[in-house]
């Protein structure tokens, strides 16, 4: 089980077993590089830990212990998460400001108690097997080596996913019988009384605040800033190189600033961008304007589409589950190539846009918002405004609003639309009702976001690309305390005249250049994704075929008349195509039964 994730932790290994236990674990080196950090790790004889991820806050915590009386050996995190458990016992996850997942084995008490982060930054997953084992990993993959394993097919997972884009938004995963501990869940049980069932008893340990703020503009970005500097400066805690991600975005463009900031004098900041053959995806130029202001070391890459080809059944090996589009490749490509360059800690953007209003469908519920509480003038503003700044079309806003509020609707009358794909009909069954057809306020949404929906994708995404290269990656904006911030303020302060993430570009006014944050676009690590689709069709007519022949029945011939429609230009482009593929892939690479439910 370690050994098939020893990408994960190239710097060393451990394993500890006694009666009926056992742990193992792969080092990642980041922090007491020396044999002090070994895991697992023991404390007296009371406890044994196995763990993944950084609490960055562990030297205050382990100045707090000291004044308790307790003695440490090294200068590990993990040292002062047993010490922590020891004197706080299940309450010390409270008292990690980080991101983590791990199983300590109590030995006093004869119980098992394993854990995750408050926002799921690192994974941990649990499948019993036929004979009774209960087994935990970072990585689904963990499961395939142990007797009894059997791929089968989770098809209301894999529908959702197909229709819709949406996973990692419940405790299922695409393969049945394995489930992942959600995120600010722990998992507590005696080895005197296992659990019985495919699933484990979890608790939430933790809960996002939902009162709103009642700040100023100046009050919320002077609080924004002073956070995220904080948050910036714990991740900067290492025992080995860190770097930059460098999409040219305010979210990656807001980091590097502050990074730069808080680096010693003398010091120079690694950054590592992926650009594009595409010229309308490309971000070279507000990329330069960055590196230029800060004078980092700068580093780049370019995906190229024969590669990804070539490299597709090892992305999707590595990922563990199918993914929504080829960008997981140009993150890959950067973590790659930081990797390279000898950078073992990597800082990246991931977590704003989910907080702050930064995705399209935020502008619809502020506006719903607006008409659902009468503010007649105040939605006439914010919609004239949008239009004007986005250059989108009043019925373009008013499309917008009606998705907000009548969701489950939009939906329907976008599958009898004409011109466009609808990936929902190429299913021969219909998918469960989702959350997400709830019509949401402002606020709703974006803890949906935080904690149901997207960043979950995201973080497992990151999680597995920077892994891969045995590479930490760190999210300055998931610090909780960020979180517990952005997602109580108002939703003017968050989208305000049309303006996405308008406390951000306020709080970072003076630091980040005005001709990043007066940016409307939105791109990210993209790839020329549906210029491949046209200028390879057979390649992709190809796998599209053998996705719908190794589905058992999961997808229909539609998937196939409608990529021929897109060729012609009868339809346009979606994605969908892209997550078929994967899909496709997904199931050869890891040989799963999809004949199951």
């Amino acid at each position: 089980m370690t050994d098939i994730i020893k990408h994960r932790g190239p710097d060393g290994f451990g394993y500890f077993h006694e009666n009926g236990i056992a742990l193992g674990h792969r080092r990642l080196a980041i922090l007491d590089c020396s044999e002090s950090g070994h895991q697992p790790m023991h404390f007296r004889d009371k406890a044994v830990l196995t763990y993944n991820g950084e609490i960055y806050n562990y030297i205050e915590i382990k100045t707090e212990l000291e004044k308790e009386g307790y003695e440490f050996h090294g200068h590990s995190d993990t040292e002062v998460i047993l010490a922590a458990y020891d004197f706080w016992q299940e309450h010390c996850l409270s008292r990690f400001n980080g991101m983590w997942s791990f199983v300590l084995w109590d030995r006093e008490r004869r119980k098992v108690f394993a854990a995750r982060d408050r926002f799921g930054v690192k994974p941990l997953y649990y499948w019993r097997t036929p004979q009774g084992l209960w087994a935990f990993g970072s990585e689904t993959k963990q499961f395939t080596v142990l007797d009894g394993w059997q791929a089968r097919l989770n098809k209301p997972i894999a529908s959702e996913f197909v229709a819709t884009g949406l996973h990692d938004h419940t405790d299922e995963t695409f393969f049945e019988g394995v489930y992942q501990v959600p995120p600010g869940h722990s998992v507590s049980f005696e080895m005197s009384a296992l659990p019985q069932g495919p699933r484990l008893p979890v608790r939430r340990w933790y809960f996002l605040p939902q009162d709103q703020l009642e700040l100023t503009s100046e009050e919320a970005a002077a609080q924004v800033f002073k956070t995220l500097q904080s948050s910036v400066q714990l991740r900067l805690r290492s025992d080995v190189p860190v770097g930059s991600c460098l999409s040219g975005g305010i979210d990656s463009s807001t980091i590097v600033a502050l990074v730069a900031g808080g680096l010693s004098s003398g010091s120079r900041q690694k950054t590592f961008s992926a650009l594009s053959e595409d010229k309308n995806i490309d971000e070279s130029s507000h990329i330069q304007k960055i590196v230029s202001k800060f004078k980092t070391d700068h580093h780049t890459t370019t995906p190229d589409f024969a590669e990804l080809w070539g490299l597709l059944d090892k992305l999707t090996w590595h990922q563990d589950e199918p993914f929504g589009s080829s960008s997981i490749f140009a993150q890959w490509k950067v973590f790659e190539l930081a990797r390279r360059e000898n950078c073992i800690v990597m800082l990246d953007g991931q977590g704003a846009d989910e907080q702050l209003g930064g995705y399209p469908e935020f502008t619809g519920a502020l506006l719903a918002d607006h008409l659902r509480m009468g503010r007649l003038n105040a939605y006439t503003r914010e919609a004239l405004a949008l239009s004007c700044r986005s250059r989108i079309s009043l019925l373009t806003v008013l499309a917008r609003t009606l998705r907000a509020i009548f969701p489950g609707f939009a939906t329907k009358l976008q599958s009898l639309s004409g011109r466009r794909v609808r990936p929902g009909l190429w299913l021969k069954s219909p998918i469960r009702d989702l959350h997400r057809e709830k019509a949401l306020s402002f606020g709703e949404l974006a803890r949906y976001q935080v904690q149901g929906g997207h960043l979950q994708m995201l973080l497992r995404y990151e999680d597995r690309d920077s892994m891969a290269h045995g590479i930490e990656a760190r999210v300055p904006f998931v610090d909780y305390r960020f979180v517990e911030l952005a997602t109580r303020l108002p939703s003017s302060l968050r989208v305000n005249a049309g303006v996405t993430k308008s406390i951000l570009r306020s709080a970072m006014r003076g630091f980040v250049p005005d001709a990043i944050l007066d940016r409307r676009d939105k791109i990210g690590f993209a790839t020329a994704e549906s210029h491949w689709v046209r200028t390879h069709p057979s390649l992709f007519r190809a796998e599209l075929r053998q996705a719908v022949d190794l589905s058992a029945g999961l997808l229909s011939e539609q998937v196939l008349r409608d990529f021929e429609a897109m060729l012609s230009g009868r339809i346009p482009y979606n994605s969908a195509f892209w997550r078929v593929i994967s899909f496709g892939r997904w199931l050869q690479v890891f040989q799963v039964d999809g004949t199951q439910r």
